[in-house]
């Protein structure tokens, strides 16, 4: 378990108001439901956000266990890795256990199912959908066929899930730097343009052979 909480620089909201938080949250992601698994939990909603182009780095905890249901996110692709606890994630017909060191991927037409533990917390890369498909079609010379989808589970123990780590945390230590804004821009949009190539390189998808 992380004893530390990232982005502690960039927090953009917090709220005991279930109702608050799940319109905030909708913004950052995607329309969703969002319900207690236990009236009796205490119910304090955590963001930190930093954004770099039209991507970003979400930190978000709920302080309770709970139960979400997502819409399809149209507009990014996400790669979610549990700081702390464990979450039950179903995509389509895939049940999996998630929790630090294992993340999901979910892609822009993907809807989910997530049984979050009292104690779990969220530390998850949102990348632009027009940024990675783009990337991809220029990795494959021609436009795409059909929606780009990933394997819904990333095992960061292995050799590609290690160096996938080792980008984010790179990026997360360069977003909490205070660089001057001729430094700070364009390393930002290298950080994106990066983190695309790296989301299609490392995590399978249908597009690799």
């Amino acid at each position: 378990m992380n004893t530390t909480i990232p982005l502690t620089q960039f927090p953009i909201f917090s709220s005991q108001d279930l109702d608050e938080s799940r319109e905030t949250v909708a913004d950052i992601f995607c329309p969703h439901q969002i319900k207690l698994n236990s009236h009796n939990s205490s119910f304090s909603t955590q963001i930190n956000e930093a954004t770099f182009g039209n991507s970003a780095l979400v930190y978000i905890s709920y302080g309770a266990a709970v139960t979400i249901n997502t819409d399809t996110l149209d507009d990014c692709f996400l790669v979610q890795v549990p700081w702390a606890g464990s979450a039950e994630v179903l995509i389509k017909d895939n049940k999996m256990i998630i929790e630090p060191g294992i993340a999901s991927v979910v892609a822009p037409e993907q809807s989910m199912k997530m049984r979050w533990s009292n104690d779990c917390s969220f530390f998850t890369l949102r990348l632009d959908r027009k940024k990675v498909e783009y990337t991809l079609a220029n990795l494959l010379g021609h436009e795409l066929q059909v929606p780009l989808i990933f394997d819904p589970l990333f095992d960061l123990s292995t050799p590609e899930g290690k160096s996938w780590l080792n980008a984010i945390n790179f990026a997360r230590h360069q977003l909490e730097q205070p660089l001057p804004p001729q430094v700070i821009f364009p390393l930002l949009q290298q950080l994106e343009n990066t983190l695309c190539l790296m989301l299609l390189q490392l995590p399978h998808h249908n597009y690799q052979k």
